[in-house]
């Protein structure tokens, strides 16, 4: 099928984000070569730091993120393995692609590839802005939504409520359970041998158990977070003051399906269907609060409401999409309480989200908790204020551009002390073995976003 979005992805969406990433480098009078000036700028969001020590965790082995893990994780999760992950390196101050003219993007679906070149543009004008006090890396940043690499077991098979004993092939008897395989996902990510499957991926959603490394989401680059909606706190609270809020609960779009394929991330019914795995979980729920729960205070509508309208209620409900969605930092901003289902997936500001504190949350095991959540919420109206008004403060703090930008600094600090090798080069312990120093092809991000131009000009994709 022909790239139809080739030209709307590099004529339309890169000049989009030229408006949409003003602080992070346009507004910048002159690039920094100080590590000291950026070890400044960035010391206000220090509280990543913990955070992003237990995202890298996994790579504190004997190994580290060598020369051979590196050449694995290039091969087998980028673009030229058919996967939407961008490999990336940064080098004596400016950004390359790994291997450019073998990553393609019209190797991807058309989401994946939008996607990538976000992340692309945001990450070059990052590179743009600090030069050299950023460390010399390679990295992989990935578009695709679901887990690629778990330390839990796979699910072998859901099978539904009801089945009988002796049912289809793979299910357990007494139907509605979860099968997990007995095998590691991917293979023994616990192995500890040179094929062990902890490939050190950046993804933007990660299941409690996943290996991969929780990066903003590319939806921080094409909205605009910091006029849309945080700045716009002011005027939410204006417009709706705690005290004409009306005390109900509210959602609306029911738009995505969701990923389970991870064993912590499976929804189940209580009630009717009790035990069954929920399918296309917004709207499934939007129906079971309207049919079966029947709760007056607490809806959620099929239609798109405009979130002006959402700031109406005193609690707003935060229900995933395929994986982490990206609606939670627009949700804090209005002034509202936050449930939010604990969907098993997480983003990388999780490590500094505290329920009772930012949030409620609701549905750890099944959706009825949502009544328990706005009850707590009736009953304790001081502290339900007090947890909107630092959910506001949070996304102030720390879902803003320039958070987000330290964010990726800080990460990329870390992340290069695990580095065994020097970035752009190989001597000879990678897959290609042999003596001697071998210079990787690097082509720089700007040459790169131009021949995928070319490619998806005349390129087919799926």
């Amino acid at each position: 099928m022909a790239r139809w979005r080739s030209l709307l992805l590099l004529h339309v969406l890169l000049p989009l984000l030229h408006v949409l990433l003003p602080a992070s480098a346009a507004d910048a009078t002159s690039p920094s070569n100080s590590s000291s000036d950026l070890g400044a700028h960035c010391s206000r969001f220090s509280a990543f730091n913990p955070g992003i020590a237990e995202e890298l965790l996994p790579w504190y082995d004997d190994e580290g993120i060598s020369e051979t893990l590196m050449d694995r994780t290039l091969r087998e999760r980028t673009m030229s393995a058919a996967v939407p992950g961008l490999p990336l390196c940064i080098r004596g101050g400016k950004l390359y692609v790994i291997g450019g003219s073998q990553q393609d993007i019209s190797r991807l679906f058309p989401w994946q590839a939008d996607n990538i070149v976000v992340y692309a543009w945001a990450l070059s004008r990052l590179v743009s802005r600090w030069g050299t006090a950023l460390p010399d890396v390679e990295f992989v940043v990935e578009t695709m939504d679901a887990p690629a690499i778990d330390f839990g077991p796979t699910i072998k098979s859901i099978c539904r409520a009801g089945n009988t004993a002796g049912g289809e092939e793979g299910e357990e008897e007494g139907g509605g359970q979860v099968v997990p395989e007995p095998e590691d996902a991917e293979g023994g990510v616990w192995d500890e041998g040179p094929r062990h499957g902890r490939l050190p991926v950046m993804r933007h959603c990660k299941a409690s158990s996943s290996v991969a490394i929780a990066v903003p989401i590319f939806h921080f680059y094409t909205m605009n977070i910091d006029d849309w909606f945080l700045g716009e706190i002011e005027r939410f609270n204006r417009h709706h003051p705690w005290g004409e809020k009306e005390g109900k609960a509210f959602a609306a779009g029911v738009g995505y399906h969701r990923d389970q394929s991870v064993h912590s991330t499976v929804r189940q019914w209580d009630g009717a269907r009790r035990g069954e795995v929920v399918e296309r979980v917004r709207e499934a729920f939007s129906t079971y609060l309207a049919q079966e729960l029947q709760h007056t205070n607490i809806s959620y509508s099929h239609d798109v409401v405009p979130l002006e309208q959402w700031a109406r209620y005193k609690m707003v409900m935060h229900v995933d999409g395929i994986t982490c969605s990206s609606r939670i930092f627009q949700l804090l901003a209005l002034g509202s309480v936050v449930l939010r289902e604990q969907s098993g997936y997480f983003a990388f500001y999780d490590k500094l989200m505290k329920k009772f504190h930012h949030y409620v949350p609701f549905w750890s095991n099944r959706p009825r908790e949502v009544v328990w959540a706005y009850n707590w919420v009736t009953a304790n109206d001081a502290a339900a204020r007090a947890i909107a008004v630092r959910g506001q403060q949070f996304a102030r703090q720390f879902l803003n551009r320039e958070a987000i930008e330290c964010y990726w600094v800080l990460l990329l600090q870390q992340y290069a002390n695990l580095q065994r090798f020097t970035p752009g080069e190989r001597r000879g312990n990678g897959d290609a073995g042999g003596g001697g120093v071998r210079q990787l092809e690097l082509v720089p991000v700007v040459d790169w976003l131009k021949s995928q131009d070319d490619t998806t000009r005349h390129g087919a994709g799926r």
